[in-house]
């Protein structure tokens, strides 16, 4: 990865922006307005053509580092620039649209260096949009949020904060490769090298827009995602064919993709046994996802016929289960206000 920058900094924030004009300013603020004030703020700027540059000019805080790319490099490398920059004991990472809460920074500094086993943190965030809130809570523990993998993304990339000796030590960065989900890559990259937890605390304001993969066309994601999941086979020997691997991406990714449903159970029964004795991931939590995926398909396309299965079992467990999560996240929420 090169050469890194180590110095006493506790915390590096790093923010990478390209056109960001529209939320800039209140992401900038949620920063310096954190309770925990001993910390550095780079901002790699992307060569933007908006009112970017002005705005980020007009702070004049002595934290705020503004690193200016003479072309628009695209933000895996943007990202692998900030962190070979970075001095902090701790990375984090903040986008230019979300809100970072207050106390983020108190919460998860204490938090690492408290528990010296862990090596990324991250929390529960609320997602939003200009008309309302939505809460959709993020595995806990190491092993669930390993296990979790292999369904989704579960660990919101603003919300982080990493250990930059342990991207240090295993050299680490994000893959330049990847186009998008270049955050899913790097937790794929580091699971079985180091322990990621998620608070049970909400730290961040997720910002729901045009400009952010979670509104992206699921097909295109569909397909975006082979290449995450790939990965994600190859560092647990799965040998899937291409057809197993395409089915069961699809039919996480692509609701109107027709599923082939043999082969998708066959991919279940490999990925199952390619997991089976490894202690990093639960076997039991992994099944119940894969019911999930099953229930959401039948139900999707009326396939009534595919019901009598028992990953038909599973899925009604998950499904509950995540409802009484999501409420219980929302719950929490509301009696903190």
């Amino acid at each position: 990865m090169g050469n890194y920058n180590i110095s006493n900094i506790p915390i590096s924030v790093i923010m990478c922006v390209y056109n960001a004009e529209e939320y800039l300013d209140i992401s900038v603020k949620s920063i310096l307005e954190q309770d925990f004030t001993d910390y550095e703020f780079i901002i790699v700027n992307d060569a933007s053509t908006d009112d970017t540059s002005n705005i980020l000019s007009s702070f004049k805080d002595k934290r705020i580092k503004i690193i200016e790319n003479k072309k628009n490099l695209g933000l895996t490398k943007s990202l692998n620039r900030a962190l070979k920059l970075a001095k902090g004991e701790y990375i984090a990472r903040m986008d230019a649209d979300d809100i970072s809460l207050s106390n983020r920074f108190s919460v998860q500094y204490s938090y690492l260096q408290n528990h010296l086993e862990i090596d990324i943190v991250g929390s529960q965030v609320i997602h939003f949009d200009n008309d309302k809130e939505y809460f959709f809570s993020k595995p806990e523990t190491t092993q669930s949020i390993n296990t979790s993998l292999f369904y989704s993304n579960p660990i919101m990339h603003p919300s982080v904060m990493i250990r930059k000796s342990f991207i240090i030590n295993n050299e680490l960065s994000y893959r330049e490769k990847l186009k998008y989900s270049q955050d899913y890559g790097l937790w794929i990259d580091s699971h079985l090298k180091g322990r990621i937890v998620n608070l049970n605390k909400i730290l961040l304001h997720y910002r729901i827009s045009s400009n952010n993969i979670t509104s992206s066309t699921k097909h295109d994601s569909g397909k975006r995602h082979l290449e995450i999941f790939d990965l994600l086979f190859d560092a647990n020997n799965i040998q899937l064919t291409n057809e197993e691997k395409f089915n069961y991406v699809q039919s996480i990714y692509s609701p109107n993709f027709k599923i082939d449903y043999h082969i998708l159970k066959i991919a279940f029964s490999k990925i199952l046994s390619g997991v089976y004795k490894n202690e990093e991931y639960n076997v039991d939590i992994l099944k119940n996802i894969f019911g999930y995926i099953w229930l959401k398909n039948i139900i999707r396309k009326r396939n009534i016929m595919r019901i009598f299965s028992v990953y038909t079992y599973y899925g009604i467990k998950e499904t509950f289960r995540r409802f009484k999560s999501d409420w219980k996240l929302k719950s929490r929420y509301y009696k903190s206000m």
